[in-house]
């Protein structure tokens, strides 16, 4: 008798998750570390809210599906409080699942590969010196995703691809 392993097909995971221009953004980060101030601010942009703080997610087909694990579409700003974002946006501004696409860090501890359920991630780090781009520079990753990024090597001018945006979008 041969016996088969039990995969899991689900996990919840603390971070917020949300769409920006059509591709899933999960950020993930320690407790204070900015994940719900800056999805406010991307939903302000337009772009679609989905989970705060506990992130349902499933694998379907070889792909994450993330989803809330709450009815109410809840998030907390510190230390200003808790926000309903269907009231504050409308539904248009709600989403219930999407596709993660793109793991943001905000955490100090910069990890060169994620996997979760099996399905392996380079996720992107949001340096803090950074503040005040955080939004732009998700927006940049949800555009760039799918595009092979260029740039001018230092030494002989000839373009290559980047590994890791953060270069390119983020400067000191």
């Amino acid at each position: 008798m041969v016996q088969q392993k039990q995969y899991k097909t689900s996990i919840f995971l603390h971070g917020t998750f949300l769409q920006v221009f059509k591709k899933g953004v999960f950020l993930r980060g320690e407790s204070s570390s900015g994940k719900s101030s800056l999805a406010f601010a991307l939903v302000k942009r337009g772009h679609l809210f989905i989970a705060d703080d506990l992130v349902k997610i499933i694998k379907k087909e070889g792909e994450l599906i993330g989803s809330s694990v709450n009815s109410e579409k809840l998030i907390e700003i510190r230390p200003y409080g808790i926000f309903d974002l269907s009231n504050l946006f409308g539904k248009d501004a709600i989403l219930e699942s999407h596709k993660i696409d793109i793991i943001v860090d905000l955490s100090k501890n910069e990890k060169k590969k994620a996997t979760i359920l099996g399905v392996s991630f380079t996720p992107y780090f949001i340096d803090f010196s950074c503040e005040k781009e955080k939004v732009s520079y998700v927006e940049k990753l949800a555009l760039l995703k799918d595009e092979e990024l260029l740039v001018k090597d230092n030494n002989n001018n000839k373009r290559k691809k980047v590994e890791n945006t953060k270069d390119c979008i983020c400067e000191k």
